[in-house]
């Protein structure tokens, strides 16, 4: 994975849809102002200090990845403006001295997020959903980890999730209108969580990829690693 591109932004990171979602996308513009990027990848750090961490950990990683992306493609021009343009990212949240965004080139995504076995790790091959609430994949999920697990399963306190999509013609860096949000909220029969209302803050890993040619298979592979 290669970091040879790294562009710091202070401050505190906002999630879309809030109040402080302007002026943290005016902040990532003002300091990426003049700034170039070539790739078709992209890596995140979402830094906050040890004092304010518990509190903004509850804050969903894909929410604080939207307002990043919105203002590199169509604010900047970064991937000739456009999110489809974006073929596999990763976004992490941790904890340093000061505050911020760190952005950074990346050639490929790493094929393992922690050194232990994946909690989870399948393919589904259904109707992916288009909201929260839709209950195919909930269920199918449901039915792997009864397979695998039985009634001993554990859910994780904090987990590193990786999807990795068949199909060549989405968007997966369109966040909130896209496949991904659907996807990661879906996964709460893993991370807990009801429907509409999945405990997706417990990610502090996120990778994303369109991984196939195979724009007819409407694929999407699903690991999920359990983090200290």
């Amino acid at each position: 994975m290669n970091m040879s591109i790294k562009y710091w932004i202070p401050g505190f990171p906002a999630t879309f849809a809030t109040e402080r979602e302007k002026e943290w996308k005016d902040q990532i513009c003002k300091g990426l102002s003049g700034k170039q990027y070539c790739g078709s990848g992209i890596g995140l750090e979402f830094v906050f200090s040890r004092d304010n961490f518990e509190k903004y950990q509850r804050l969903d990683i894909d929410n604080l990845c939207e307002p990043v992306f919105a203002v590199l493609t169509s604010s900047l021009g970064w991937f000739s403006g456009k999110r489809i343009n974006i073929e596999f990212w990763i976004a992490r949240k941790r904890i340093a001295d000061e505050q911020g965004l760190l952005i950074y080139s990346i050639d490929s995504c790493p094929p393992e997020i922690a050194s232990s076995s994946p909690l989870f790790d399948e393919v589904y091959d259904g109707k992916l959903p288009e909201k929260a609430t839709d209950k195919i994949l909930p269920s199918w999920i449901d039915e792997r980890i009864k397979e695998k697990f039985g009634q001993q399963f554990k859910p994780p306190k904090r987990c590193s999730v990786r999807l990795q999509f068949e199909n060549m013609q989405y968007s997966i860096a369109t966040i909130s209108a896209g496949k991904v949000k659907p996807v990661i909220d879906c996964l709460y029969p893993i991370i807990l969580g009801d429907p509409g209302m999945p405990r997706d803050d417990k990610i502090d890993t996120l990778i994303v990829e369109r991984v196939s040619n195979n724009a007819q298979r409407p694929a999407v592979r699903i690991t999920i690693w359990e983090t200290k």
